[in-house]
């Protein structure tokens, strides 16, 4: 309920155009202190990685593993 209240506040006072949600667990996503919380990235149709998703920069050659 409280994440589709934030996606509606923010979604009219900002024009978002769409909406990543993520979670981190774990050392290695970037969680150093064990807890839960959600992510919610707005994005908008004129940035310039429009249509991609949040795993989209995970996926490029220069994060490979050696």
């Amino acid at each position: 309920r409280l994440l589709a209240e934030m996606k509606d506040r923010l979604g009219t006072e900002h024009g978002v155009a769409g909406w990543n949600i993520g979670w981190n667990g774990g050392d290695v996503a970037g969680q150093n202190i064990e807890h839960v919380h959600c992510h919610l990235i707005a994005r908008y149709a004129d940035e310039k990685h429009a249509g991609r998703g949040i795993r989209w920069w995970i996926k490029q050659p220069e994060n490979r593993r050696g």
